[in-house]
């Protein structure tokens, strides 16, 4: 009887982490990538320049950590770059030592993982600045932004 139990729960999570990941892959499917990053800079102020409901100093407060975000990013796509051709060409290597493909991967999924929490910080920061505010704005920056609806 416990058996059964645990397959049918084990059975249920599955359902439960399928269905799931069918919607974010649907979600993935209908998302376009961003603009140029000076067109995304561009947006975001237009939006926040049209937002009656924020102070000037929340809105600076939201464009410096804009940039500060930008920055850190940019800075690390370089190096994940780097990393990257450095990776191919040990692949594509007469000389191919799994080793080295093993530590470049590793430290790629590491920079990947870093710009992951740059940008988890970076909304949590944003949701202090923005407040109530925070959903509404993002929303509408977002669709801007990935979807062109402007």
């Amino acid at each position: 009887m416990r058996a059964i139990l645990l397959v049918l729960v084990f059975t249920l999570v599955g359902c439960s982490s399928y269905q799931k990941r069918s919607q974010i892959n649907q979600e993935k499917s209908m998302t376009q990538a961003p603009v140029t990053t000076d067109e995304m800079v561009e947006r975001m102020r237009d939006i926040l320049d049209k937002s009656p409901n924020l102070s000037n100093k929340q809105k600076d407060s939201f464009i410096m950590l804009h940039g500060k975000v930008i920055g850190k990013t940019y800075e690390l796509n370089n190096e994940i770059r780097k990393a990257k051709i450095v990776l191919i060409k040990h692949l594509a290597s007469e000389k191919y030592d799994p080793i080295k493909v093993g530590m470049l991967q590793r430290d790629i999924k590491k920079m990947y993982n870093k710009k992951i929490s740059i940008m988890m910080d970076a909304m949590a920061d944003a949701r202090k600045i923005l407040g109530t505010e925070f959903k509404m704005l993002n929303d509408h920056i977002t669709d801007s932004i990935h979807f062109g609806m402007f």
